[in-house]
């Protein structure tokens, strides 16, 4: 379940939502209630979640493609010149900010569900644009090199709360690309160390902890 809840976390939190249903059907058949009418009730709830989660799905992806300008995001200064191209690598990763949010909108439709109530939509957004605003906020992102991009999304390092970089695989890293890591890209500046930029280095650290 754990690899379905990375790989589809909408089917995940789906069949989530989908046995906690089939528990309350065998509990209303067990009573001897109406079950066209529970059946009628199951198919409605799943299809609101699932357009709740379509809409959020989407909403989550457009906020990933209309980042803030590079410069609004530039962390290693005086870093422009030396390279050709940067992207904007999130610290708390996006795929994981997405399943956060998911599973946050599946817990508030499996409360619903339990006390057979209709969604709240202001609950529902407001769970999706927090989830937005963490994808899109300055403080989660750097500024890296592609290549460099790619070995931190590995997870091969990180960083501290202080800003100092913690290599994870650091064998691994090829030499010139070990050796650019560390001559440009080893500290964060104490000035970019934002609350909320530890907050997100806080987030990250706490996820790869958890998925060592």
């Amino acid at each position: 379940m754990d690899y379905l809840s990375e790989r589809n976390p909408l089917l995940f939190y789906f069949l989530k939502i989908l046995c906690t249903n089939i528990k309350n059907l065998r509990d209303l058949l067990q009573k001897k209630n109406d079950t066209q009418k529970c059946l009628e009730n199951i198919e409605s709830k799943m299809n609101e979640y699932f357009d709740f989660a379509n809409v959020a799905n989407r909403k989550l992806n457009n906020a990933r493609n209309s980042l803030p300008p590079l410069e609004d995001i530039i962390v290693f200064e005086g870093t422009q010149h030396l390279f050709t191209h940067f992207d904007k690598a999130h610290i708390y990763p996006f795929s994981q900010i997405k399943n956060d949010t998911l599973k946050l909108l599946a817990d508030k439709c499996l409360d619903h569900c339990k006390i057979n109530q209709n969604f709240d939509s202001k609950q529902i957004n407001e769970i999706v644009n927090n989830g937005i605003y963490q994808i899109k906020s300055v403080d989660n992102l750097l500024n890296l090199p592609k290549n460099i991009h790619n070995i931190f999304d590995k997870n091969y390092f990180t960083y501290n709360q202080n800003g100092e970089i913690i290599y994870r695989e650091k064998k691994i890293i090829k030499p010139l690309e070990l050796s650019t890591i560390e001559k440009y890209f080893s500290k964060i500046p104490y000035q970019k160390l934002s609350d909320l930029r530890k907050y997100f280095i806080l987030q990250r650290n706490k996820f790869l902890e958890a998925n060592k």
